[in-house]
């Protein structure tokens, strides 16, 4: 990567690899800061504009499709990032929101589909994990035709409401071909944690508990 690194925004917080693909973007490392993304490869730092003047630090990054991204900030918004092409400009939006909702401040975020539905889940340390749907959902995979943000909407403001600190979520599909989606969970402080499962339609299930975890 390049030495151009130093330069880096002080709060960037998160790095993420961009892998090229059909050629429609270059691989590299992307770092994330407060005031945008950033992209690196082998050969030079993209110094494309930093549009995003986030609320917080980031905390978490969920890919969306191939070079789309919803990042999620220490101040409880959520930014829809989109990379336009191969020299590595950004836009960032806030994440559009209908109708206007707070959010918990996301420690995690995972995006999944159960369906037809888009959903991401948003896991907190300090309030209630979320789930949002996508109001229109994209049909187009490609980032040249992702230029406008969706809206979201929050399918369920307690979707997990007492089980912060959440650490980890891995959405998976319980019965292959089913298109319905689980999420299991890490979640608790020491000295004891727990193993959740969680899904939109059923209620939750602890499938491990104790000192140990």
């Amino acid at each position: 990567v390049s030495s151009d690194s130093r330069n880096l925004h002080p709060t960037t917080k998160l790095l993420k690899a961009l892998e090229a693909e059909k050629g429609e973007v270059i691989s590299g490392v992307v770092a994330i800061s407060s005031r945008g993304c950033q992209l690196f490869t082998e050969e030079k730092a993209h110094n494309g504009p930093m549009r995003a003047e986030m609320d917080g630090t980031p905390m978490c990054v969920a890919p969306i499709s191939r070079g789309v991204w919803v990042i999620g900030d220490s101040g409880g918004s959520l930014w829809h990032a989109v990379l336009l092409g191969a020299v590595g400009e950004w836009r960032m939006n806030r994440l559009q929101l209908d109708p206007p909702t707070q959010l918990s401040a996301a420690e995690v975020l995972r995006f999944m589909r159960s369906g037809e539905e888009r959903l991401m889940f948003l896991g907190s340390h300090q309030g209630p994990s979320q789930l949002l749907v996508e109001s229109h959902p994209e049909r187009s995979e490609s980032i040249s035709e992702q230029r406008v943000a969706p809206t979201w909407r929050l399918a369920d403001p307690l979707f997990i409401d007492n089980l912060a600190p959440i650490h980890a979520a891995l959405p998976f599909e319980e019965m292959q071909g089913s298109g319905e989606t689980h999420l299991a969970l890490c979640c608790g402080a020491a000295p004891t944690g727990r193993v959740v499962l969680a899904s939109k339609a059923a209620a939750r299930e602890v499938l491990a508990e104790g000192g140990a975890l």
